[in-house]
C-alpha cells in the first residue's frame, strides 16, 4: 500500500482517538438539539433514506460503522447511489477491494467533517477541515451550494449524531506528494494537537489515547522511522502496564513523541538541503538590536485597521502548560504582546503569530522590526506555515530596553532553525519564498507581566551595486 495512503490513515486514526474517547470536548459548529437524541444515528438515516447502499457498504468494508455510530456530532458528505454509479466500475470495485481498505478509508474521510456544520455555517465559513486532515471548499453557484465539484442536492438532513449534506458525486482527495519523513511528521504534529487540547481538559485519558494510537500506527510504517525512534515509542508504549496515572502516562508518551519529531525535523531539513546545494549556511554576527538606515522595500505589517484578526496565540497550553500570551491594537496603531508566563506542567512560553500570507519575499534579505519593550528578551520568527502544533521555527533573539522605541534588523541569515527548543545551527537558513508566517515570543522563564509594542514590521533588500 502506498505511503501517502497509510498515514493519511493514521491521521484520521488519531483524530478519531480523541474524539471517540470525549466527543462533547469537541468543537461544535452547531449545538446539538434535545430533540436529536429522538433521531436516528447517522447510518441508519442513510439506511432509511433508501439510496445510500453503496455508501453504506463502503463505510462497512472501511471498518467504520462503529466510528460513525459515535457520539461524534459528525457532518457526513454523503454521495448518493447515482453519485458512485458516475464512477468508472473499475475505481469503485478497487476501493471495495480489501487490499485497499486504507485507501478507502482516506476517500471516506474526505467526507466527514469532525463537528456538526449546517449548510448556513458551511456557507458562511466558506471552508471545512474533513477527517482526511484536506479542506473543502463551499460556496453558492446558481443558487445551488456547492462543495469542492460536487452539487449539495439535499441538505441539513439531521441525526442524532450529526448531520447529513447528500451530493451528487464522490468527492477524490489530493494525491500526497510528502516524503515518509514528513508523512510521519505530520502524524505526530496531528497527535500533540489533539492530545494536548484533552489534556488541558482536564482528559489524561483522552489524551493517552491520541499519543498510543500515533505511536502504534507509525511503528507500522517501516520507512518512515529510525530503528532509534522506533525504541523510543516501543518504550513508552511498553512503559505502560507499569503507570496506571494516565497523567505520568500522557507525559511519558509525549515525551518519546518529542524525541521522535526531533529526529524527523532533522531529516526533513537534510532533505530540503539537499534541494538546495550549495546554499549552505551564510551567518554573520547576530546584533539583532541595533537600529539601521537600510533601504526599506515592502510594509508587511503596520497594525492599522483589522489587524489583530491577522495574529493568534500559540501558548505553552500545546505542550500541557499554562502560560499566556495574547496581541491586542491600540487606537494609535501600536499591536501590543502582552501576557504573563507560568512554569507549571513544565511551561514557560508565550507566543503570538500570524496568519499563513503568501509574502513573496523572493530576493528579500530580512525584516526590520520598530518595538518598544520592557527591557526583557524576545524571539523574532519565520515559518512556512501557521498551523498551532508547527515546531519547526527559524528564529532569532533582540533585547529590549525598557520605555525606549528602537528599530531592529533581522537578517533571514540570522534565523537559526529550532525544533521543540533544541537548536540546529549547521542547518541552512530558510528560504525567503518559504516564508508564510512570523511570530513574536517570549521564554525566558520570568513570571512577571510582559509588554512588548510593535509599531510596525517591514521587509528589507539592499540598494542596486551595495
Amino acid at each position: 500500500m502506498k505511503m501517502e495512503m497509510t498515514t493519511a490513515v493514521i491521521v484520521l486514526s488519531v483524530c478519531l482517538a480523541g474524539s471517540l474517547f470525549v466527543s462533547d470536548l469537541a468543537a461544535r459548529a452547531v449545538p446539538q438539539d434535545s430533540s436529536d437524541r429522538d433521531r436516528a444515528d447517522l447510518l441508519d438515516t442513510a439506511k432509511s433514506a433508501g439510496n445510500f447502499r453503496t455508501l453504506l457498504e463502503a463505510v462497512a468494508a472501511a471498518g467504520l460503522t462503529e466510528t460513525l455510530r459515535g457520539d461524534g456530532p459528525f457532518t457526513v458528505l454523503a454521495p448518493s447511489d447515482a453519485a458512485f454509479s458516475n464512477l468508472p466500475a473499475s475505481t469503485l470495485e478497487g476501493l471495495l477491494d480489501p487490499r485497499n481498505r486504507e485507501q478507502l478509508r482516506r476517500v471516506l474521510a474526505f467526507h466527514v467533517i469532525d463537528g456538526r456544520v449546517d449548510s448556513t455555517s458551511a456557507l458562511r465559513a466558506g471552508t471545512a477541515q474533513t477527517l482526511a486532515g484536506e479542506p473543502l471548499d463551499f460556496a453558492l453557484a446558481d443558487g445551488r451550494l456547492r462543495v469542492a465539484d460536487a452539487t449539495v442536492i439535499a441538505n441539513d438532513i439531521a441525526a442524532s449524531n450529526g448531520v447529513i449534506h447528500v451530493i451528487d458525486s464522490v468527492l477524490l482527495p489530493p494525491s500526497d506528494e510528502r516524503s515518509p519523513a514528513e508523512a510521519a511528521f505530520d502524524v505526530l504534529q496531528t497527535a500533540v494537537e489533539r492530545g494536548a487540547f484533552f489534556f488541558n481538559n482536564g482528559q489524561a485519558p483522552a489524551c493517552v489515547a491520541v499519543y498510543e494510537v500515533a505511536a502504534i500506527s507509525l511503528l507500522s510504517l517501516s520507512d518512515a522511522l529510525t530503528e532509534r525512534s522506533r525504541d523510543v515509542l516501543r518504550q513508552a508504549l511498553d512503559a505502560g502496564g507499569s503507570s496506571a496515572d494516565p497523567v505520568r502516562r500522557a507525559w511519558d508518551l509525549r515525551h518519546a513523541i518529542d524525541a521522535v519529531s526531533i529526529e524527523l525535523s532533522t531529516r526533513i531539513s537534510d532533505e530540503a538541503s539537499l534541494t538546495r546545494a550549495g546554499q549552505g549556511p551564510n551567518r554573520g554576527p547576530v546584533s539583532p538590536n541595533t537600529s539601521v538606515s537600510t533601504p526599506v522595500i515592502r510594509p508587511l505589517f503596520d497594525f492599522e485597521g483589522p489587524a489583530a484578526s491577522k495574529w493568534f496565540s500559540v501558548n505553552d497550553d500545546v505542550m500541557g502548560g499554562i502560560s499566556r500570551g495574547s496581541f491586542s491594537l491600540h487606537d494609535d496603531g501600536i499591536g501590543v504582546f502582552s501576557g504573563a508566563l507560568s512554569l507549571a506542567n513544565n511551561g514557560g512560553f508565550a507566543t503570538i503569530r500570524s496568519r499563513a500570507t503568501d509574502f513573496d519575499l523572493d530576493g528579500f534579505q530580512g525584516v526590520v522590526l520598530r518595538v518598544r519593550g520592557d527591557g526583557r528578551t524576545y524571539h523574532f520568527s519565520a515559518l512556512t506555515g501557521d498551523a498551532r502544533s508547527e515546531v519547526r521555527i527559524w528564529e532569532s533573539s533582540f533585547d529590549t530596553v525598557a520605555g525606549e522605541w528602537a528599530e531592529v534588523r533581522i537578517p533571514f541569515d540570522n534565523l537559526e532553525l529550532t525544533v521543540m527548543g533544541r537548536r540546529f545551527p549547521d542547518v541552512p537558513p530558510i528560504a525567503p519564498d518559504s516564508i508564510r508566517s512570523f511570530a513574536f515570543a517570549i521564554k525566558d522563564k520570568n513570571q512577571s507581566p510582559f509588554r512588548l509594542e510593535i509599531d510596525w514590521v517591514k521587509a528589507y533588500r539592499a540598494e542596486e551595486g551595495t
